[in-house]
């Protein structure tokens, strides 16, 4: 006389979407983002301006940078889960780096006059200046130990890209501490570059025969 209705399992063959797609769709919104936020500004110009200026106080519709900060933060910290299964102290590491740079996204910088001609120096006198400083900080420590430890895990696998991981985490290294002499807008980029391909390789790349879990 009554039917009981029970809720459909979901059919164990049918396609998975693999978190990996969703955590490079967070990456391509990330850069997306930032593209958008500097279409919005007048006389930005990439070589010279920085990208907090994108999310700062003054910048025109400032809430898109905010986003773009905010898509990375929550992309790093996806992507530390992931990282776990290969070192969990590379993917703890990660997720505090995930958490930093939640934090630059929210402590914006001052450019009352806009983002285009915005100096670090001047932007960040504020207490809230020099919370995103010290995040933007943390963020890059972070995330570089957690490159390290993932490519001495993977190293000690048998993969053969633990170098070029290592190679990569100094040249980001080398352009966050500015140490050539480039433009700040078009470092920054480059830097946030190095860092995308670094995602991407610890995301893709093989880890050698056998998974190394290392304890906590």
């Amino acid at each position: 006389m009554f039917e009981f209705v029970t809720a459909r399992r979901w059919p164990s063959d049918a396609p998975r979407v693999s978190p990996k797609v969703f955590l490079l769709l967070g990456l391509a919104a990330f850069w997306g983002l930032l593209r958008v936020a500097v279409l919005q500004q007048p006389g930005y110009e990439l070589s010279r301006d920085t990208i907090s200026s994108l999310a700062s106080q003054g910048a025109v519709n400032a809430w898109i940078g905010m986003l773009a900060f905010a898509m990375g933060g929550l992309g790093t910290i996806g992507l530390s889960f992931v990282l776990r299964r290969i070192s969990q102290p590379a993917g703890l590491a990660l997720g505090l780096a995930g958490v930093a740079l939640l934090i630059v996204g929210v402590t914006r910088i001052n450019c009352l006059d806009g983002a285009a001609g915005c100096l670090m120096r001047d932007a960040t006198d504020a207490w809230t200046g020099r919370i995103h400083l010290a995040g933007t900080v943390l963020y890059e420590v972070a995330f570089l130990g957690s490159v390290a430890s993932a490519a001495l895990c993977i190293w000690r696998a048998g993969s053969r890209a633990a170098p070029l991981l290592a190679m990569l985490g100094l040249l980001a290294s080398i352009l966050f501490f500015a140490v050539l002499p480039v433009e700040i807008g078009l470092g920054q980029r480059a830097w946030l570059l190095v860092h995308s391909v670094l995602i991407a390789g610890l995301l893709f790349v093989p880890r050698g025969d056998e998974p190394v879990i290392e304890p906590t």
